[in-house]
């Protein structure tokens, strides 16, 4: 099914209006419900066998279809442009977590760096009232005047807070299940005690029990805010639960015996059901919202890509290139600040401290599970002791990424990165480099009397599910405008933000990247909907270049959500 271009999407809506007299047709209410990596390889079998009812029903009664992803698909930067509507040249955040100016440390609160509107934000200003839990760039500072956004951290097993406005949530902890609570939970309780494990997978296993505690956190406030407060379900409500993910990363191994043939039986026959549960539970959840929204409600659920085999990325099943086989688990890097200091770009003194003062270039640390690297210049009067003078930026950019560029190895002069990009000014990498997975993790590198291997700069991290090349995710929207049992074909993730204000009848604007999804049965009279050049200039706090108050005031991270992240892989 085709989609809609912008302008006659307003002229046959309004038409559509004036025909049937819905002028001033009221808005309905509108649920998304943001599944992270759920892909429709793995629920079409369970909708098949009966596995996802609600799932299914909302697909008999909507429309669905596969979503096209960004690439790299580096999560916060996919779900704050479906928010937002733009890209991340325009809305500001591509990364896990960004370098705090004027320092060399991290902060996860990538979101207060926000330079577009996001959705939560155009409705407050309408006049809507929406709820928006746990969305990335959700902790972006603002004070709505109808509306509630809960970001919480989760830190050391208990929720700190970040809400807006302020307000207190009694009665929801946070709560870890045990090994054999988890198992039940899951419905996985026939698989037997879980017993002694080996270390490898007993940290698998925590990263199960963790994603599940965030998404059950997460889903019992939400579904508070949404359902239990007085003044009703509000008009616009954003959910997202991210644990599909880790499971998938960490556990398809288990169950998929055609790309990894050799896993422990003992280990599959204990494992090999949860990812399958997973998507069970969350089929449970969505269930919860069905039977607890008003009538009339549109939901729409969505995920930023989906996954695959790490063994079969990009259409392959298993590879004919073992090289590729055995690399697509060495995702972490561990040595590139060495390779940096090779080529000169880092400098250490005696101590083997960084020479922060001669120092040109270094890595970000946020690898974002792929295989690419970032890297920022230390510039003159941004870090602490930056050494790229301003008028000299431009050239060391340039010598840099074709420092990287050239690094080749000593057998053929194969190049260790094929895609160097520069990325002048980027606030979390002005160098994104692509490591080549074609060579062999003993493929050797000599720069200035000193060989490396690869196998040296890039540490084995043991997944078995990921999205490197970007698979597509899912879409599915039903409500009562919606064709029933329709195919929208394949469509993009900045498609969501246009439709969503075309159930909301909020203005479309002229820069959103994407357009209104052709996905309504021509009964239902839709509010019309005001064209406007951009969001920015128009919601408060935005002005017309993006530009925000205290949009630079990051908190680094706690020592704690830093061990987090680096046991989930997404920082050094």
């Amino acid at each position: 099914m085709t989609r809609l271009r912008t302008s006659l999407v307003i002229l046959t809506l309004a038409l559509l209006a004036s025909a049937a007299g819905c002028g001033d047709t009221p808005r309905g209410k509108v649920i998304v419900l943001g599944l992270d990596a759920a892909t429709w390889k793995q629920m079409d079998p369970l909708i098949d066998a009966g596995q996802l009812p609600n799932v299914a029903t909302l697909a008999r009664t909507g429309c669905r279809g596969d979503l096209e992803t960004l690439y790299p698909t580096i999560s916060p930067l996919i779900w704050t442009s479906m928010v937002t509507g733009v890209p991340a040249e325009m809305h500001g955040r591509d990364f896990t977590i960004t370098r705090i100016p004027g320092s060399y440390r991290f902060s996860q609160e990538t979101g207060r760096l926000l330079a577009y509107p996001a959705l939560w934000q155009v409705a407050d200003h309408y006049g809507l009232r929406s709820v928006t839990v746990n969305w990335y760039s959700a902790e972006s500072p603002w004070q709505p005047l109808r509306s509630r956004v809960l970001a919480d951290r989760i830190e050391e097993n208990r929720p700190v807070p970040v809400r807006f406005p302020d307000f207190q949530l009694e009665g929801f902890e946070f709560e870890v299940p045990g090994d054999e609570e988890l198992f039940k939970l899951l419905g996985l309780e026939h698989q037997g005690p879980v017993g002694n494990l080996r270390p490898w997978l007993r940290h698998e296993l925590d990263v199960l029990r963790w994603r599940y505690a965030e998404d059950d956190y997460f889903n019992r406030t939400a579904q508070h805010l949404l359902f239990d407060g007085e003044e009703g379900q509000p008009d616009l409500s954003l959910v997202f639960l991210k644990g599909l993910d880790g499971v998938q990363h960490k556990f398809w191994q288990f169950m998929d015996a055609r790309n990894f043939p050799d896993v422990d039986p003992g280990e599959r026959r204990l494992f090999g059901g949860v990812i399958d549960a997973y998507y069970r539970y969350y089929d449970w959840v969505v269930g919860q919202y069905m039977a607890r929204a008003e009538p009339g409600t549109t939901f729409i659920l969505v995920s930023d890509h989906g996954m695959e085999p790490i063994h079969a990325q990009g259409g392959r099943s298993l590879p004919e290139d073992q090289t590729i086989y055995h690399n697509m688990s060495l995702f972490r890097p561990v040595g590139i600040l060495q390779l940096l200091e090779q080529l000169g770009l880092v400098v250490r003194r005696s101590d083997d401290s960084i020479d922060w003062a001669r120092t040109t270039a270094f890595p970000n640390g946020d690898k974002a599970l792929t295989w690419e690297v970032g890297f920022c210049l230390n510039v003159e009067g941004r870090e602490p002791q930056g050494s790229v003078k301003t008028d000299d930026y431009d050239r060391v950019l340039a010598e840099t990424a074709a420092l990287l560029k050239n690094v080749r190895s000593d057998a053929d002069g194969a190049p260790l990165f094929i895609e160097v990009h520069s990325r002048p000014h980027n606030s979390a990498a002005e160098i994104m480099a692509q490591v080549n997975p074609g060579l062999d993790p003993a493929t050797a590198f000599t720069i200035h009397g000193r060989t490396f291997t690869l196998g040296s700069l890039l540490e084995n991290y043991d997944m078995s599910g990921a999205h490197l090349f970007a698979p597509d995710g899912i879409l599915l929207v039903s409500g009562p405008a919606v064709s029933p049992q329709s195919d929208v074909g394949r469509t993009n993730i900045y498609d969501v933000a246009p439709t969503i204000c075309q159930l909301l009848g909020l203005p479309l604007p002229a820069d959103f990247t994407g357009e209104t999804l052709d996905i309504w049965d021509g009964k239902t009279g839709l509010p019309v909907m005001e064209s406007i050049p951009s969001y920015r200039g128009v919601v408060p706090g935005f002005d017309a270049e993006g530009l925000r108050a205290g949009g630079h005031d990051l908190e680094p991270l706690s020592a704690a959500a830093e061990e987090r992240l680096k046991s989930l892989g997404y920082i050094q």
